[in-house]
């Protein structure tokens, strides 16, 4: 249980020197490197990070905008193969329609003829005198 409470206490000391470090206090640590540079240091520190963080951030605007312009591009070629596959299913169903027209066009010529036909029988056997 001691062993536990010396090391607790070693923490808490080690985090009050740490935050004593961040904070710019000064502070007394076993060290070669003068308080005042401690400041600079974490300055910095923290200003490379950031430097990071904005470089990282830009890396992934730039992925960003390219996928974008890729789905745009994509979209675009796709909406053309759409229009044009709309397109010929149209003519096709067209051709469909006028295949079916033309027959139906075939079988009123048909009927007339074939009512022309009779009517011209019946009219000689009239005249014939059957």
């Amino acid at each position: 249980m001691k062993d536990n409470n010396k090391e607790a206490k070693k923490f808490d000391l080690t985090i009050r020197k740490l935050k004593g470090i961040l904070n710019s206090e000064t502070i007394s640590l076993p060290t070669k490197v003068q308080a005042t540079e401690l400041s600079t240091l974490i300055q910095d520190l923290f200003k490379e990070e950031n430097e990071n963080n904005i470089k990282l951030l830009k890396e992934q605007l730039r992925e960003l905008l390219k996928k974008h312009v890729q789905l745009e591009k994509s979209v675009k070629e796709k909406e053309k193969e759409l229009i044009k596959l709309k397109k010929e299913k149209q003519a096709e169903f067209v051709k469909a329609c006028d295949d079916l027209f033309n027959k139906i066009s075939d079988i009123d010529t048909l009927t007339s003829q074939y009512e022309d036909s009779l009517k011209s029988a019946i009219v000689e056997e009239v005249d014939e005198g059957y």
